[in-house]
C-alpha cells in the first residue's frame, strides 16, 4: 500500500501532506478566481499529467520497495518464522534409518542450536512369528482345534470342530481358515492368516506389535495346525546407539519408530548400519527464497531506473540499489553473479551444493549478521523512509515554479510551521485567498 512509506510517525505525515498538496491543487484548479491565474489550458493539462505520474509513481514505489523487505526478512535469521528456521532432519544412509524434524521449525529448537549426530543401529524390533508345520488342504480333517493365544492383552480360547452342521468331516483347509478368521476377530493382539506352500496349508500367526513387550505362547489341541506352538521368529526389541558432541549413549526400544535428540527427531529405523543425522534449513525452500529476492531486487532496481527523474529522493534510492550487495567471491560461493545488463542472476544448483556442502557459511553469508539479506532488507527499508516529497521533488517543481502563487507552497508552509506560528496564518491567509 501507498501510505506504508515511512515507518515513522513523521515520515507517514509527509506523505500524507505531499499527496494533499497534489488533491488541493487539483481541486483549486476548478475555482474560477484560481484559473485566471492559471496561463494556459495547455499548461493545466501539463500539470494535471505530472500529478497523475506522480501519484502512480508513490504507489508503484511503495509496493516494489515492500516486495522487497518482505522476500529479504523471510530469509533473515533474526526471523523466527522465515526459511532459515524452518528447519528439516536428514539422513546420509536413508536405508539405514529416515528422519524427520517432528516439531517443523525454530520453536522446537529455541533452547539451543541443533546439532549433528551419528545413529548406529545394531538390532532391529522384530514382531514375534509362529507357523504351523502344513497339511494338505483338501485332506479331511483328524480332530477338532482347540488352543489358547496368551498374549500382552490376556488369552483367548479358540475351539474349531472338526464336523459340520450336516455331520459331514472339514478339510484341514476349512480348518485353519475358521481358526484364522476367529483369531482375528479377538483382542489377542495377534493377526493369523492362511497360505499354500509346497502344495500345503500354513496356519501363520504373527504379533501386532515389534517387541518383546508383545510376545505371546500357544498351548492346546492344535489338530491341523500341529506346530503352531513353536516360534519361528523371535519378538525382539531395536537397539542402537546415538553419538553426539563425542559422547556415545546406546539405547533400545520396543518399536522402529525412535525419538532422537530430546525428542525433536523422528527416526524409522529400517536396516543395521550407520547413518549421520543433522538438522539444517529446507534447502528447496531457501533456493526458493532466495529466488524471490533476487528477482524482487531486480524489478526494484529496473523500476528505479525507470523513474529516477521523478525527484531527488528517487534518483537517489536508485544509486543506493545499484551499490555492491557484496563481496564478488561471497557472492559466487552462493551461486549469485551479475549478468551483462547488471542483473542479479542465481544458479539454483550451485546454492544447492553450497547449503549441502557448507551450511554454516552459507547461512551466514545469506541470513548472517552484514549478509545478503540483511544488506537488501536495510536498503528497502531506507527506501521506505525515505521523504516522499523528495521522491517527486521534480514533479513539484514543474507543477508550479512559483513558490507564492502555488497552494503547494503555501500547503508546504502550513505542515512545516506548527500549528500555531505567524508563518502558517499568513500560508492560511495566502491559501483563503485562492478559495474565496
Amino acid at each position: 500500500m501507498i501510505n506504508g512509506i515511512g515507518s515513522s510517525y513523521s515520515n507517514y505525515y509527509n506523505y500524507q501532506n505531499t499527496i494533499s498538496q497534489i488533491r488541493l491543487q487539483q481541486a483549486l484548479s476548478k475555482n474560477p478566481k484560481y484559473q485566471k491565474q492559471v496561463m494556459e489550458s495547455t499548461q493545466s493539462q501539463y500539470r494535471d499529467q505530472y500529478r497523475s505520474s506522480s501519484l502512480d509513481f508513490l504507489r508503484d514505489y511503495s509496493s516494489t520497495m515492500s516486495d522487497v523487505m518482505q522476500s529479504a526478512n523471510s530469509l533473515k535469521a533474526s526471523n523466527s518464522a522465515g526459511v532459515m528456521n524452518s528447519l528439516t532432519a536428514v539422513s546420509t544412509e536413508t536405508d539405514v534409518a529416515s528422519v524427520t524434524n517432528r516439531y517443523g521449525g525454530y520453536a522446537s529448537y529455541a533452547a539451543r542450536p541443533a546439532q549433528d549426530m551419528t545413529l548406529e543401529v545394531t538390532q532391529l524390533a522384530t514382531a514375534q512369528q509362529n507357523r504351523s508345520d502344513g497339511v494338505k488342504s483338501g485332506a479331511l480333517a483328524q480332530g477338532d482345534m482347540a488352543f489358547t493365544i496368551s498374549g500382552p492383552n490376556g488369552n483367548v480360547d479358540i475351539n474349531i470342530s472338526a464336523t459340520k452342521d450336516s455331520g459331514a468331516t472339514k478339510t484341514n483347509g476349512q480348518m485353519l481358515r475358521e481358526a484364522a478368521a476367529a483369531i482375528n476377530k479377538s483382542d489377542s493382539g495377534v493377526v493369523a492368516s492362511v497360505t499354500q506352500e509346497n502344495g500345503k496349508a500354513v496356519l501363520s500367526l504373527q504379533s501386532r506389535s515389534t517387541g518383546t513387550d508383545a510376545a505371546f505362547e500357544v498351548a492346546g489341541q492344535m489338530g491341523a495346525a500341529e506346530g503352531l506352538q513353536n516360534i519361528s521368529t523371535e519378538a525382539q526389541n531395536a537397539q542402537y546407539s546415538v553419538t553426539a558432541n563425542g559422547e556415545t549413549t546406546e539405547h533400545t526400544s520396543q518399536s522402529n519408530s525412535v525419538q532422537l535428540d530430546m525428542g525433536r527427531i523422528q527416526a524409522d529405523l529400517k536396516a543395521t548400519g550407520t547413518t549421520d543425522i543433522s538438522v539444517r534449513p529446507d534447502t528447496d525452500k531457501v533456493v526458493a527464497a532466495v529466488s524471490d529476492l533476487l528477482k524482487n531486487y531486480n524489478k526494484a532496481v529496473g523500476f528505479l531506473q525507470d523513474n529516477a527523474g521523478h525527484g531527488r529522493g528517487a534518483a537517489n534510492q536508485l544509486r543506493n540499489f545499484e551499490r555492491s550487495i557484496g563481496g564478488a567471491q561471497s557472492l559466487q560461493k552462493l551461486g549469485i553473479t551479475t549478468d551483462k545488463e547488471g542483473q542479479l542472476v542465481l544458479d539454483k544448483e550451485a546454492l544447492t551444493k553450497a547449503l549441502q556442502e557448507e551450511p554454516t557459511l552459507a547461512k551466514d553469508l545469506l541470513s548472517g549478521r552484514g549478509g545478503l539479506a540483511e544488506n537488501l532488507y536495510n536498503r528497502s527499508s531506507s527506501a521506505m523512509n525515505t521523504n516522499s516529497a523528495s521522491l517527486i521533488s521534480n514533479d513539484l517543481k514543474a507543477i508550479d515554479q512559483d513558490r507564492f502563487s502555488d497552494p503547494f507552497q503555501f500547503s508546504n508552509m502550513y505542515s512545516k510551521h506548527g500549528a500555531y506560528t505567524l508563518n502558517n496564518y499568513a500560508a492560511l491567509g495566502l491559501m483563503m485567498n485562492y478559495l474565496v
